[in-house]
């Protein structure tokens, strides 16, 4: 729960191109080490390093959610299918991921909504340039903010403003779908 830039920032140093932690352990193996998110570096690399850098970033909170929701499951379930010797996958599958349904579509709204509104992230990581120029990891939240410090021109104003209404409209399709799938597969 600490900052995005500052963990953006210590992420950089741990895929840094020389002396980043990273390539010092393919270096063990004898690999070349790799330029994640400077100049030259591909899309892939670039995307390795931000996906390393979300899931770590992302994982204590939703780890703290299901532990609170497992936590709170009732015994009696466990034992009833302890009774009828129901097997460990039967029992994830009809009676854990059931009763943390909730916090699951809880979990993967929230997470949508995270990624779409991405730029802190971003930003720690890679710095104001996005990373390498012809694999740039733009989002749309740095797309508007873009346009936004482009005061010079009217113009960039309304690309921003379309730009943002995308987004929200986009955040809405995703939050429906989200609500659909739940009426069907969330149990309260």
């Amino acid at each position: 729960m600490t900052n995005a830039i500052a963990i953006g920032m210590a992420f950089a140093f741990l895929f840094h191109q020389d002396y980043g932690l990273f390539n010092v352990i393919l270096g063990w193996f004898g690999v070349d080490g790799i330029n994640w998110i400077g100049g030259t570096s591909s899309w892939i690399a670039q995307m390795s390093a931000l996906l390393v850098y979300t899931v770590w970033s992302g994982l204590a909170f939703k780890i703290l959610v299901f532990t609170s929701g497992m936590q709170n499951i009732d015994k009696q379930y466990y034992d009833a299918a302890k009774i009828d010797s129901a097997s460990k996958w039967t029992v994830f599958k009809r009676i854990t991921v059931p009763l943390l349904s909730p916090l699951i579509l809880y979990i993967s709204i929230t997470s949508m909504i995270g990624a779409l509104k991405a730029y802190n992230s971003v930003i720690g990581l890679f710095g104001t340039q996005l990373g390498a120029q012809p694999y740039s990891m733009i989002t749309i939240v740095a797309f508007v903010y873009g346009y936004i410090n482009q005061l010079s021109e009217i113009s960039y104003i309304s690309y921003a403003s379309a730009a943002a209404i995308i987004l929200f409209v986009i955040t809405v399709i995703f939050s429906l779908i989200q609500g659909v799938v739940s009426r069907k597969r969330v149990h309260y």
